[in-house]
């Protein structure tokens, strides 16, 4: 017998002689035996599984859609979709001429348009590039199809004027931001009243008035910070029925306090004055520039006020 028949046989002995001791195991050494093998078993697959699902999840981490956050002063102007991908800019906004004064007077949205950055220069076919920051006053709202789907408006530059009403009555609309730049901003009459799901509003450093009833009906905004403003007026009823507007900051430049300008303001129970509790006593008020609301307390620089 040659050597790899002595090792062959040699291996049949012991699987043999192995055998034989499973089979003169006790009932009770034999059971405890399969239940330890089983056991090994299920633990061997629980490692495979952790390690195979630790891996997929990798790699939907890496491969899930997600939404950009972009800075809108550095986007060129124009439509974005749900994503914030840039559309188009081709034929959306309508731009009239008044003596030198260049104006947005109309937007035109597709469908899948939901965030809007509006221009702040154009040039004119083989001519200058023109400057403009104006939206005109029309008393309606600028964008002239499909304004339901719009979820935010941004304006990169500074707009000096808004038109009373231009971006009102917009059910989807939810972030306004206004940029900066030299010289001031004035917003029209009810500018952004009536968007029910407007949520937040950065306002420009030139802000200096707010027109009449300009937020009115915003259900949805639940704070107003104006202290990076210039703001000097403020319009009556500039806030009427902001049912979930809870803080607001007010800066001291501003000259008065209107009729009915936190009017149904029912969750608003302090008002942050950015000044002396003196300043606010001599600021000019009418009588119901708190009316219908809860504000039971004015917070300035050096104390509390009462009301």
């Amino acid at each position: 017998m040659n050597e790899e028949e002595k090792i062959v046989k040699k291996e049949i002995s012991e699987n043999e002689a192995e055998g034989q001791k499973r089979q003169k195991m006790d009932p009770k050494t034999k059971r405890n035996t399969i239940i330890i093998g089983i056991i090994g078993g299920l633990i061997l697959v629980g490692t495979i599984a952790t390690a195979l699902i630790g891996h997929f999840a990798n790699q939907m981490r890496h491969t899930a859609n997600t939404t950009p956050i972009l800075n809108w002063n550095q986007q060129k102007p124009g439509t974005y979709d749900e994503n914030r991908v840039f559309l188009t800019n081709k034929d959306v906004f309508s731009i009239i001429k008044n003596d030198d004064t260049y104006a947005v007077n109309g937007v035109n949205l597709t469908e899948d348009a939901i965030y809007l950055v509006m221009p702040a220069s154009f040039q004119e076919e083989g001519g200058p590039i023109h400057s403009f920051n104006v939206v005109p006053d029309g008393s309606k709202n600028i964008i002239t199809s499909l304004a339901n789907h719009l979820k935010g408006v941004y304006f990169p530059t500074l707009y000096s004027s808004l038109g009373s009403y231009s971006f009102s009555d917009m059910p989807s609309l939810e972030e306004v931001a206004f940029g900066s730049g030299d010289g001031t901003q004035k917003l029209g009459e009810g500018v952004l009243s009536d968007n029910p799901s407007l949520k937040k509003v950065t306002f420009s450093k030139n802000l200096l008035s707010i027109g009449k009833e300009a937020f009115k009906n915003d259900l949805g905004l639940n704070e107003i910070s104006l202290l990076d403003t210039k703001l000097n007026i403020l319009g009556e009823g500039a806030f009427r029925n902001c049912v979930s507007l809870s803080k607001v900051h007010l800066p001291s430049t501003i000259n008065r306090l209107p009729a009915d300008l936190f009017n149904g303001c029912s969750l608003l129970a302090n008002v942050y004055y950015h000044s002396t509790m003196a300043a606010f006593q001599n600021l000019p008020k009418e009588e119901s520039w708190n009316a219908n609301s809860a504000i039971s307390s004015i917070i300035c620089t050096d104390g509390t006020i009462s009301l």
